[in-house]
């Protein structure tokens, strides 16, 4: 008989020594960061007697959600413009940090040096709550903010899926929709088929047909009328 071993990146007792065992989106590569806050030490184990934590701080503190990304179109969201790293056991020394990102969706990555996303979103997603963990240079980790950030995927946008038609989406979040092309003058399943140019027809009112072949027809009885009329007028009278 077999039994299954499972063999994790790290552990909060273990190996964070009370602290928080914090893995990427991505398990079993060997990659983590321990979270030393609750310990109030720090290092790369939670080991080392801190004068004060690390912090990270991305735009003043914002909580405000990351721009929108669309099911199957490619994303990016762009750097936090404003970053605050202080604390930690190099506090005095160096402050830069890499990024660590869990919860993000399906084809969404985080840059580790900048904290920028991107990539294509496999999945719909109505609000993904993403913790991003900040690694100082001596290995101690805090989340970003002290909260998770928003990400939401929605099923399709008229700009983008639709090329400048409406999407048409009944049940949000469930990757089902359609695309109205008739303001595009394309067609097709995402509004990208031009259409071919309709050749206008010389008479298209059949109530103008049937006027036009009353008149041909009353002019060619009246010329009918005349021939007639002239042709007895040239026969001689019969003598008695």
């Amino acid at each position: 008989m077999h039994f299954p071993i499972v063999v994790r990146e790290c552990h909060d007792i273990d190996t964070c020594n009370g602290g928080t065992c914090f893995h990427g989106d991505l398990l079993y590569d060997g990659e983590f960061a321990c979270n030393c806050t609750a310990t109030q030490r720090g290092g790369p184990f939670c080991l080392s007697n801190l004068v004060t934590p690390l912090v990270a701080t991305w735009n003043e503190g914002s909580r405000e959600a990351w721009a929108e990304g669309v099911f199957g179109q490619p994303y990016f969201q762009a750097p936090p413009t404003h970053v605050v790293i202080s604390g930690g056991t190099n506090s005095s020394h160096d402050k830069s940090v890499t990024y660590l990102a869990n919860g993000l969706p399906c084809g969404i990555v985080m840059d580790a040096a900048t904290g920028a996303l991107s990539g294509t979103s496999r999945d719909p997603v109505a609000s993904a709550n993403v913790t991003v963990i900040a690694i100082g240079s001596s290995g101690e980790a805090v989340t970003v903010n002290n909260a998770p950030f928003q990400l939401t995927i929605v099923d399709c946008h008229g700009a983008t899926t639709c090329n400048g038609g409406m999407c048409v989406d009944e049940t949000p979040f469930d990757g089902v929709f359609s695309c109205n092309c008739n303001e595009t003058g394309r067609q097709g399943n995402f509004c990208t088929i031009a259409m071919q140019q309709q050749v206008p027809a010389v008479i298209t009112d059949s109530k103008a047909v049937i006027a036009i072949s009353a008149c041909f027809g009353a002019v060619a009885l009246l010329i009918a009328t005349v021939l007639a009329v002239r042709r007895y007028a040239l026969i001689p009278a019969a003598t008695g």
